[in-house]
């Protein structure tokens, strides 16, 4: 019969995933979680681009803004078309 054995401490853990590939670093998990609250704004902007929110808070602008670190130059204006 075999047995099935599990992990009893982190280092097993860590070594049963190391075996399978699994690595996952903190400098590998910081930059999926960066890529995925980048991707969180860029929905965002694209849900307000849809809803004509141009300026102001929660607009195209204040995201592009957020995706840049602040550092976008932009200076938006209301279309002139309804939106």
């Amino acid at each position: 019969m075999c047995a099935i054995s599990r992990p009893r401490d982190s280092a097993d853990r860590t070594y049963l995933r190391e075996r399978k590939g699994i690595v996952m670093d903190q400098d590998l998990l910081a930059q999926l979680q960066q890529l995925q609250q980048q991707q969180a704004l860029q929905s965002s902007a694209l849900k307000a681009a849809l809803e004509a929110r141009w300026t102001g808070e929660d607009s195209v602008d204040a995201y592009v803004n957020a995706l840049m670190g602040g550092s976008a130059n932009t200076k938006p204006r209301t279309p002139l078309y309804g939106g």
